[in-house]
C-alpha cells in the first residue's frame, strides 16, 4: 500500500508538472458537469437517438478511454530503459532497489485504476446523482447508466494492461491476440446481428432493461472476473527481475545526414529520425489507433 500511495503522488506530480494545479483539478469537475448535463437532458436526447445507442456509445467511450491509458508496459520498459530528464519513476526502482518488478508494474495498474476512477469516473458518478435532482430519472436508471460506463473502463484497462505485457514479451503473441480482439465482435455480429453484444458491460445494461436482472448481475460478474483474470495473467508474465538487455543498433546517423543535410536544423531532424526508427514509435503509434478501431 506504501507503494502505491507513492505511485499515485507521483502520477500527480507527473501531471501536474506538464499543466497545473488549475487546469488538474478543473478536469474533474468538466466530468462531474459534462454528466449533470447527460442526466438532466437524458430523455430529450433520447427523443432524437435509440436509448440503446446511447448506452452503447457511452461503453464504448469508457472502454476506448480505458484502452488508451492502459500501456503500462510500454511505459514501464521504456521509464527503465530511458530518464525523462531530471525525471526518475519508481517503477525503475527494481533496478538498484531490493523490489520485485512484477510487484512495481501490478502497482502501476492499480495506481492508474484508483486515479483516473477517482479522477474520472466519481466525478462522474457525483454529476449524475446531483443531475437526479433536475431529472425525472430514477436512481436505478442512473445506476444503469453509470455501472457499464465504469466497469468498460475497468475492463479495458486490465485488457491494455494485458496486451502491452504481452507485446513486450513476444510481439507473435500480441499480433496473435490483437487478431483475436478483432476476430471476436465480428463473430458475435455474424452469429448473433449485433457487434455490439461483445461488450460485457453493455450487456449488464441491456438485461436489466430487458428485466432480466439476473442477466445483468451474470454480466457484470462475468466482467470483472474477466478483468481480474487479465490482470493476474499480465502479471504472471511480467519478469520478477528486470534484466537489461543490450541490443546492437546499425549507425544510421550517417544516412540520415545526407537526406536531411548536414545544417543545425538537418542535423536535430537526422537525430530524431534515427531515435524514432530505433524506439520503434512508428508501430506504437499504430497500434495506439488501429488497437481501439
Amino acid at each position: 500500500m506504501k507503494v502505491l500511495w507513492h505511485l499515485l503522488k507521483e502520477e500527480y506530480r507527473f501531471h501536474v508538472s506538464f499543466s497545473s494545479r488549475f487546469a488538474f483539478w478543473t478536469f474533474p469537475l468538466f466530468s462531474m458537469a459534462g454528466a449533470l448535463l447527460v442526466v438532466v437532458s437524458y430523455f430529450k436526447i433520447t427523443q432524437s437517438m435509440e436509448e440503446e445507442r446511447l448506452r452503447f456509445m457511452l461503453d464504448m467511450l469508457m472502454f476506448l478511454y480505458g484502452l488508451s491509458v492502459g500501456g503500462f508496459a510500454f511505459m514501464g520498459r521504456e521509464a527503465i530503459t530511458k530518464r525523462r530528464g531530471k525525471y526518475n519513476f519508481i517503477v525503475a526502482t527494481p533496478t538498484f532497489l531490493p523490489l520485485r518488478f512484477n510487484q512495481t508494474m501490478l502497482g502501476l495498474y492499480l495506481r492508474d485504476l484508483t486515479f483516473y476512477q477517482v479522477l474520472i469516473m466519481l466525478p462522474l458518478v457525483i454529476g449524475g446523482l446531483v443531475g437526479l435532482i433536475f431529472s425525472p430519472m430514477t436512481l436505478v436508471e442512473a445506476g444503469m447508466l453509470f455501472i457499464p460506463m465504469v466497469v468498460s473502463f475497468i475492463l479495458a484497462l486490465s485488457l491494455s494492461f494485458l496486451l502491452s505485457v504481452v507485446f513486450v514479451r513476444s510481439p507473435l503473441f500480441f499480433a496473435a491476440g490483437g487478431l483475436l480482439l478483432v476476430a471476436w465482435p465480428v463473430f458475435v455480429h455474424v452469429h448473433f446481428g449485433d457487434g455490439a453484444l461483445a461488450l460485457p458491460p453493455y450487456l449488464i445494461t441491456a438485461s436489466a432493461f430487458a428485466g432480466d436482472w439476473a442477466g445483468a448481475v451474470f454480466f457484470l460478474v462475468v466482467s470483472l472476473f474477466t478483468s481480474l483474470l487479465m490482470v493476474l495473467t499480465a502479471y504472471m508474465l511480467v519478469p520478477r527481475i528486470w534484466s537489461d538487455v543490450t541490443i546492437s543498433k546499425r549507425n544510421n546517423i550517417a544516412g540520415a545526414l545526407n537526406t536531411f543535410g548536414n545544417s543545425v536544423m538537418g542535423t536535430l531532424l537526422s537525430r530524431e529520425y534515427v531515435e524514432l526508427r530505433r524506439s520503434w514509435a512508428a508501430l506504437k503509434m499504430a497500434l495506439s489507433f488501429t488497437v481501439p478501431l
